[in-house]
């Protein structure tokens, strides 16, 4: 790279920590715009900060190679690739498993939800990822009981039949107690057993 493409990447990267940079309003007035359109000064900048996506053209925001190159050195670049790209099963999973950006199932296209290896992944990473899960797979046991493993108020998230399954709604008290019992369907909020554990669980867990 020669040295006037290695001033304007210093520009861009210093400009990446300057305030709301995501939009590219912050760059420099003379910012020449045809290197944020350039796949090879693209990826040297990306290459050092993942965040320089957001600066990029739409046509490279719709490029394999780039969107590989940002999430690998900052996951949450995932946000900002193109719709079609988030459709590909394999960079979701980068950001997700190998990133650890949980929160990429809310951004991933819809067809994703529904793949339990996707969405198995994303809970691992991210507490609420069941919110995002589709129907489907909302009403999947194994994947809502780990859900509620992290968190009983996920429960709030799971289909209206495990909302009303005793042994689910049990797995969320533990994990949640009153609030957890507040997301079971009516029947179950009124179980003075499911009552009794859950205040036995606020009691525990919760310092007065």
């Amino acid at each position: 790279m020669d040295k006037t493409r290695e001033y304007w990447k210093h520009v861009l990267l210093e400009s990446l920590y300057e305030a709301s940079p995501f939009n590219g309003s912050d760059l420099d007035d003379g910012f020449p715009s045809s290197l944020l359109d350039d796949k090879e000064f693209m990826l040297s900048v990306l290459a050092d900060n993942g965040m320089g996506i957001c600066f990029a053209s739409k046509r490279l925001k719709d490029d394999e190679d780039i969107a590989y190159a940002a999430i690998k050195e900052w996951g949450p670049a995932f946000d900002f690739i193109s719709p079609r790209l988030k459709k590909n099963r394999e960079i979701v999973l980068l950001a997700i498993k190998e990133k650890g950006y949980g929160q990429a199932l809310e951004f991933a296209d819809s067809s994703l939800n529904d793949n339990k290896e996707i969405v198995l992944e994303a809970i691992k990473h991210y507490m609420y990822a069941l919110k995002f899960a589709s129907s489907r797979l909302q009403d999947d046991e194994e994947i809502v009981l780990i859900a509620l493993s992290h968190n009983g108020g996920n429960l709030q998230y799971a289909s209206k039949r495990l909302k009303g399954d005793k042994n689910i709604v049990t797995s969320a008290i533990n994990n949640g107690g009153l609030y957890a019992l507040s997301f079971a369907a009516p029947e179950l909020k009124e179980n003075p057993a499911l009552i009794e554990l859950a205040k036995k669980w606020e009691e525990e867990n919760i310092p007065f």
